[in-house]
């Protein structure tokens, strides 16, 4: 058994992805989320998945650069290609998940349904 699989992440990393993968994701929402000790960051869901990605500087700009909109709350329909490849941390070269736009002729946009209801107990406060 791999280490990894022994304990499982529940953010996306770009371990998990093959050489060359890519995929069009729709952004269900963005969230702040506790990730390691005593560290927030903000966290994209996408329709359909159940991991979320921890997002850094890079992709935050990236995100904001091709949806036109630098508030995160607005990302929500958006559709990204998300993609792996490798960059330079720390000196190495290591694989990473990054993103651009949809190719031409694909939508940019996808209308989802409106997000549940706040109620008692639930994770996300809606302000």
């Amino acid at each position: 058994m791999k280490v990894g699989n022994a304990f499982p992440s529940k953010w996306l990393k770009a371990e998990e992805f093959p050489d060359n993968w890519k995929a069009t994701l729709t952004i269900a929402k963005v969230t702040m989320e506790e990730v390691g000790k005593d560290d927030t960051k903000p966290v994209l869901w996408f329709k359909d998945k159940t991991k979320g990605f921890v997002l850094n500087q890079t992709n935050a700009n990236t995100i904001a650069d091709i949806t036109g909109q630098d508030e995160m709350d607005d990302w929500r329909g958006a559709r990204v290609l998300m993609y792996r490849t490798k960059v330079d941390y720390q000196g190495k070269r290591v694989p990473a998940l990054r993103f651009e736009a949809v190719p031409d002729g694909q939508p940019k946009r996808e209308e989802l349904p409106p997000p549940a209801p706040f109620e008692a107990g639930d994770e996300d406060v809606p302000f």
